[in-house]
């Protein structure tokens, strides 16, 4: 449960000028406060490590919203950050913490000062560090002032901080020890000035493995507490043990008791605010099994230095004999195209050897629809029984009508007019389904089936296009093949459905062929 802590020395080169400020720095707490909560069921029900669930599922522990923070400065204002270690006040630590169970942010503006941002202990400002102003004997604690906004109890605290140094190396326990001449600053609330806390002034290399590890071990009940723009307690849901929990809302509890008869009303009140933060599966993180006392989580740290999967190492064989059959690491080369750099290549102007080739042989072109006719210039349908227990089925499912779901895909010209037409086709596709077991008994048949002939009569047959008549041949030579094979179908004569669309649909062209003349003349 417990692992050594790793910790390296603090980059204190400030960002660039006029970058960091007080202002930029409250924006940002404040907006990853209101929609990043912090929450344990993302470690206990999928199992993420920090990064993984702040980046998956918008929320987790103090780890997770100091990262989302880093991520935050770093993507829309271009500053820098670093994660450091803290303790915590002695009324927010259980049984089994170690001394440093907490991960801050610290922001420098130049070597002489900087800023630390705690978005887990909900600070409505940074903790301005100036270095110059130094004192250890701590007689001005009361100059350095922030707030924070105590969520539980609905209060803001003003934090009260001084800035010192270690002397000597710090051992604090078993697994956890500082260097010395470490810079850390220590605050108290006015609420209780005899319990302080300390952020120390170096980066934590490992978050995860060293204090998220025992700090879900130790709290295996999970719970989410959710903010609004005024830091204000807008949903909180706990789990008091493996089978009950506890749902408040503004601090007024709307229900208590097992999940599995949580009542619709009160789930559809609370759905649209915890799906973001549940995967967009409220229910799964709900009735989730937590009797996990005999369980052990592990949560191991994001490799920073990890290459992605896309990179291949290059391994060439020597020109040197001596090495025999061994082979030489010559470094790492890029991955896979993506589809962005294989769009935006000209291949009429190929940059380099390998966009020549690309264009050569590697892109792909789009094949053309085959003009070629059918056998004897005529359309067919072919019926098909797979095997034993299956029903017969058309081969214009391969020919792209139908998919192998039955349903519909047009590619061609007049798609209303077909989509109509095959409303009434599947309803009468679907009854001749129904009567497979018919057909169990007969041997395996292949019907090759001509319906040009049935539609010559009908009117405004010709007028269609060739995929529309393609289309409606196949529709027809589908009931002559199922009639054949011995299905009745009285209810619904196709031919007559098709000659009334027909017609509607001559109607309407000649129509909009008047309306055009009017419109002329």
């Amino acid at each position: 449960m417990y692992n050594d802590l790793k910790i390296r020395k603090l980059d204190t080169n400030g960002n660039k000028e006029d970058l960091v400020n007080k202002e930029i720095l409250s924006k940002v707490l404040k907006h990853i406060i209101s929609t990043h909560p912090f929450s344990t069921f993302p470690y206990i029900v999928k199992n993420n490590n920090s990064y993984q669930a702040h980046k998956g599922l918008s929320s987790g522990n103090c780890i997770a919203l100091s990262m989302a923070t880093q991520d935050k400065l770093r993507s829309d204002h271009n500053i820098n950050s670093t994660l450091i270690p803290a303790t915590i006040p002695n009324r927010f630590k259980d049984p089994g913490y170690l001394d440093i169970a907490h991960v801050a942010l610290y922001v420098p503006e130049s070597r002489q000062r900087g800023y630390i941002l705690d978005p887990a202990f909900y600070f409505k400002e940074p903790m301005e560090i100036n270095y110059n102003n130094n004192n250890n004997n701590n007689n001005n604690n009361n100059n350095n002032t922030c707030k924070m906004r105590n969520l539980y109890e609905g209060k803001d605290e003003t934090i009260h901080y001084d800035i010192d140094k270690l002397m000597d190396k710090l051992i604090l326990n078993k697994h956890q020890t500082l260097h010395g001449g470490t810079t850390y600053i220590e605050g108290s609330t006015d609420k209780d000035l005899t319990d302080k806390w300390r952020y120390y002034l170096t980066e934590i290399v490992n978050p995860d493995s060293a204090i998220g590890n025992y700090y879900i071990n130790i709290k295996r009940k999970p719970f989410i507490c959710i903010a609004d723009d005024d830091y204000n307690m807008k949903l909180y849901i706990k789990f008091l043990d493996d089978n009950n929990m506890k749902i408040q809302k503004y601090g007024k509890t709307i229900y208590e008791g097992p999940p599995h008869k949580l009542d619709e009303y009160t789930y559809e009140h609370i759905r649209p605010i915890i799906q973001k933060y549940f995967g967009y599966q409220p229910l799964k993180f709900l009735r989730h099994n937590y009797d996990n006392a005999d369980k052990q989580f592990v949560i191991k740290d994001r490799m920073l230095n990890q290459e992605p999967r896309n990179q291949q190492t290059r391994k060439i064989r020597p020109n040197s004999r001596s090495i025999g059959r061994h082979y030489m690491q010559l470094g790492n080369i890029g991955g896979k195209w993506s589809r962005k750099y294989k769009k935006s290549i000209n291949c009429k102007k190929p940059k380099g050897f390998s966009q020549k080739q690309y264009c050569k042989y590697g892109k792909k072109k789009k094949k053309k629809n085959s003009t070629r006719k059918k056998k004897g210039g005529k359309p067919f349908c072919k019926m098909i029984q797979i095997g034993k227990g299956f029903p017969p089925y058309c081969s214009f499912v391969k020919s792209g009508i139908f998919d192998n779901k039955m349903n519909l895909k047009i590619n061609g010209k007049d798609t209303d007019f077909i989509r109509e037409i095959n409303k009434e086709y599947m309803k009468w596709l679907k009854k001749a389904l129904t009567m497979y077991e018919d057909y169990k008994s007969r041997p395996k048949k292949i019907h090759y089936i001509s319906a040009a002939n049935v539609l010559k009569d009908v009117e405004g047959f010709d007028n269609l296009s060739e995929k529309d008549k393609a289309y409606m041949i196949e529709i027809v030579a589908t009931e002559i093949a199922l009639y054949k094979l011995g299905f009745d179908f009285e209810d619904i004569d196709l031919s007559k459905i098709m000659k009334k669309k027909l017609k509607s649909k001559i109607k309407k062209k000649k129509k909009k062929k008047k309306k055009k003349k009017k419109k002329k003349n």
